[in-house]
């Protein structure tokens, strides 16, 4: 496995070990593979903060837009002073409040089927 650089552009997914063989097809390889993060996004924050390129920047934002990341969004616009945008913020924090009901939902169904563990 190589290790990424910050001048290094290519998917994350390329710097993941393999394992032998190389071959993912196994359901352990496919496990594994699931649990290493994905640390692209933090990856262009830090370039963008040491860069200040509208680039950077643009592709922070898309990512934000597409994973509907309110609390990162905020914490981008103090780490880096951008302007809050409050017409997108709450659609934002709306669509992780539904998502937080839903995943308590979830939880409170598997602790009942727990039974007396």
């Amino acid at each position: 496995a190589r290790h990424r650089t910050m001048e290094d552009d290519s998917p994350m997914e390329d710097a993941v070990a393999q394992p032998a063989g190389g071959s993912m097809s196994s359901p352990a390889a496919a496990a594994t593979l699931a649990m290493e993060p994905n640390f692209a996004l933090a990856q262009d924050a830090f370039r963008y903060g040491s860069s200040g390129s509208s680039a950077d920047e643009a592709k922070v934002k898309a990512a934000i837009a597409e994973k509907k990341m309110g609390p990162f969004y905020e914490w981008c616009c103090g780490k880096f002073g951008w302007a809050v945008d409050e017409a997108w913020l709450p659609g934002m924090k709306a669509a992780n409040e539904a998502e937080t009901v839903g995943l308590g939902g979830k939880l409170g169904g598997e602790r009942g089927n727990a039974g007396g563990m």
